[in-house]
């Protein structure tokens, strides 16, 4: 179980210095998907700790568990949009605050959906394996 979070950790260091990097170095606009790969591993980072989390449950439904992954990768993706907006709004001047707009935060939003998605079928035969 311990290696679910340190994968995951791992992957939100990744994203968190590439979006720092990203903001420095002007990716975000030179890159238009820069963002897209972003949010999608940290949409994969949020389904490694749900299956971290559920690890000791053994979920024996292939259904309930990427569901669950699912969910939590979207909960996660809204709960940092919140935050970027809170940011956005507490300091709108700053250089590495850009404005949001409706578009970009349902994409986000989406990209850690699929990022879900792909944590759930990258651990789907690992995790059965162990709950079987």
């Amino acid at each position: 179980m311990k290696n679910y979070f340190l994968w995951s950790l791992g992957l939100f260091i990744f994203v968190t210095i590439g979006a720092w990097l990203s903001r420095k170095l002007s990716w975000y606009s030179d890159y238009w998907y820069a963002d897209i790969i972003l949010h999608s591993i940290s949409g994969v980072a949020f389904g490694i700790i749900w299956v971290g989390l559920n690890y000791k449950n053994k979920i024996s439904s292939l259904v309930i568990l990427c569901i669950g992954t699912i969910s939590f990768s979207v909960f996660g993706s809204v709960l940092w949009e919140f935050l970027e907006f809170s940011l956005w709004k507490l300091n709108p001047s700053a250089d590495y605050f850009y404005i949001p707009g409706l578009g970009d935060t349902l994409l986000d939003i989406l990209c850690g959906a699929f990022g879900g998605i792909v944590s759930c079928l990258l651990f789907k035969t690992k995790y059965f394996q162990i709950t079987q």
